[in-house]
């Protein structure tokens, strides 16, 4: 017959714990020894012999018996069971306890079992036992002193245990612990690698702070020089005044000039508005950090500001052209020609104005630029995070690769166990019918 071991590993697989089969089996052959009816049981008992006292340790009492050498035969007798309680009566003939050598009796007390009355010579009683310390080795194929038809239900009670101790062991898997080490070590590799992403993002924005600065100073010179072109306007209005006056001894060229100045007037003045709502497009564009909408409005603002200063000029060189031919109404035109030096006073204070916007608008610019270079090094540091992300994902599908095995074998000793244990419970059934 095969051995123990291979008639378990035949239901269960392979099962390398030895130590532990050979545990299972002997705790099996002693649970099944508790359950078997006496009739089973008659058929594997041991028999001591003794002097008065026996150690009982492992021991399941069948019966005991005393010789009687009142009697010519010498005939062994039964012995009565009697509690611990009956110690003083057993031996004392005026209680009904009282044991004699026809009537013997027996008291447990511990592990040690006493026969009363006390012994006339050696070994005059006898235990009748099951050996209730019975092992079994996982190398064996039979048991000793064990009836034969139970060593089915003994592996079956091992096997059980055998079942539960791979289940357990797929609770502990290696190769996923060390896969969910791996994850974890990427995982907080990618929190030090944002740590260092949300540096350079403090840093992009503290130089747009600083730029949104240096753009609201831009703002601050812009406005500053929209009211410096305001008065130029208005001085121009006035000089309009004094040409429309003129214009009735003047030909129709220096009307032609005086619609030319004034629309050049219109085109500055069209070419400031613009290069504000640039520049406050702009400082709302660097709120809201970002940083390349905000670049794009200060480049078209600063555009506006040369159509502006070009408008100017133009203006300027049609006042000139206009001096030169308003010989007829020369005092209109000195009139004219004082309010529109006024207004080139105004347009130059406009232009240092516009320079000192454009000193602001440079510095913004090199704050954008290194907010930039700042933006670029979190680009780099989000994309390694992603790289992390990915391998700690390589390492998540092989832990769900790994746990989908472990649930597969899982379930199938569920369903074996399952099945074991009902033949084992059939086998119980059976044993203890056997009467």
């Amino acid at each position: 017959m095969a051995t123990f071991q291979v008639q378990i590993e035949d239901l269960t697989g392979s099962v390398s714990d030895t130590a532990a089969l050979s545990s299972w089996l002997t705790d099996g052959a002693r649970s099944i020894l508790n359950i078997l009816p006496l009739t089973t049981l008659e058929r594997v008992v041991s028999t001591d012999a003794f002097t008065n006292t026996i150690d009982i340790e492992g021991k399941k009492v069948f019966s005991v018996v005393r010789r009687d050498d009142n009697h010519s035969s010498k005939a062994f007798m039964p012995c009565r069971k009697l509690s611990s309680s009956m110690m003083g009566r057993v031996s004392d003939t005026n209680y009904m306890e009282a044991a004699s050598e026809s009537d013997p009796a027996y008291i447990i007390q511990g592990d040690v079992l006493n026969t009363y009355p006390g012994s006339n010579q050696s070994s005059d009683s006898r235990l009748t036992y099951i050996n209730m310390g019975i092992t079994v080795a996982f190398g064996d194929s039979a048991i000793a002193n064990f009836p034969d038809e139970a060593e089915a239900a003994v592996v079956l009670y091992a096997t059980r245990n055998g079942l539960q101790r791979l289940m357990n062991d797929l609770h502990s898997n290696s190769d996923i612990d060390t896969a969910l080490t791996a994850i974890n070590a990427e995982l907080d590799e990618t929190l030090t690698i944002a740590d260092s992403m949300h540096a350079e993002i403090a840093k992009i924005e503290a130089q747009a702070d600083l730029a949104v600065t240096e753009i609201e100073a831009a703002n601050a010179e812009i406005d500053k020089m929209a009211a410096e072109t305001g008065f130029d306007n208005a001085e121009l209005d006035l000089a309009k005044v004094e040409l429309a006056e003129a214009a009735v001894v003047v030909d129709a060229k220096v009307d032609t000039i005086v619609a030319n100045i004034n629309q050049a007037s219109d085109k500055c003045a069209a070419a400031v508005a613009l290069a504000n709502t640039q520049f406050d497009s702009a400082a709302t564009a660097n709120a809201a950090e970002d940083i390349e909408l905000s670049s794009s409005h200060v480049n078209a603002g600063s555009g506006f500001i040369g159509e502006a200063n070009a408008g100017l000029m133009e203006a300027q060189a049609y006042s000139q052209e206009a001096q030169s031919v308003l010989s007829q109404a020369q005092s209109q035109v000195n009139v004219a020609q004082g309010y529109i030096q006024n207004g080139s006073g105004y347009s130059r204070v406009a232009d240092g104005y516009a320079k000192a916007a454009q000193g602001f608008l440079g510095t913004a610019s090199g704050y954008i630029s290194a907010g930039q270079g700042f933006s670029a090094t979190s680009s780099g540091y989000a994309s390694e995070i992603q790289t992390k992300i990915g391998i700690a994902s390589g390492y998540s599908q092989e832990v769900q690769v790994r746990l989908s095995k472990d649930q597969a074998r899982y379930g199938w000793y569920t369903q074996q166990y399952q099945m074991i244990d009902g033949q084992y419970k059939e086998q119980l059934q059976s044993l203890q019918g056997a009467r």
